[in-house]
């Protein structure tokens, strides 16, 4: 099932429209629920992926999967004894940036092999700059937004 819910994150991820579809709430539900199943059906997705789909369909809640499918992966990674972080940044990393980020979360929360670590990368302009890294519930926060708002209420203060 960990590889039928992988799957269908790859494709809403290669594929925003697909995702933004399902997100939709003036498409047709009927629309929404046979583009999911085949989705299902071209991917290979087992009986229970297939059945999740359904039902959420049935309860329009069709949107929700790209969440779904992301705490799906988070917990089957602390399950499976393993480590997994969300890091946000400012703009894409190319592979090479994701590498060091990937070694420098590791070595900061004791993972001895960074490529046993499970990091998704999403992005957020807001931040203005840096990264905001979660590990469980370790939050470290290196945004510019943070060490604006730092900077503001010390002048607030003076």
């Amino acid at each position: 099932m960990e590889g039928d819910v992988s799957a269908l994150a790859r494709l809403l991820s290669v594929t925003p429209s697909f995702a933004a579809l399902l997100a939709d709430p003036t498409a047709s539900a009927d629309h929404k629920r046979e583009l999911a199943s085949e989705a299902a059906k071209r991917l290979g997705s087992s009986v229970l992926v297939s059945n999740l789909l359904s039902a959420l369909g049935d309860a329009g809640r069709l949107g929700a999967v790209p969440a779904l499918c992301a705490e799906f992966s988070r917990l089957a990674a602390a399950a499976a004894g393993g480590d997994s972080a969300v890091v946000t940044t400012f703009e894409p990393l190319d592979a090479a940036g994701e590498a060091a980020v990937r070694r420098a979360v590791a070595a900061a929360v004791g993972v001895a092999d960074a490529d046993a670590l499970q990091c998704e990368f999403k992005l957020d302009a807001r931040l203005m700059g840096g990264m905001i890294v979660e590990v469980g519930d370790k939050l470290i926060d290196l945004s510019t937004r943070t060490r604006l708002r730092g900077v503001a209420a010390a002048l607030e203060s003076l």
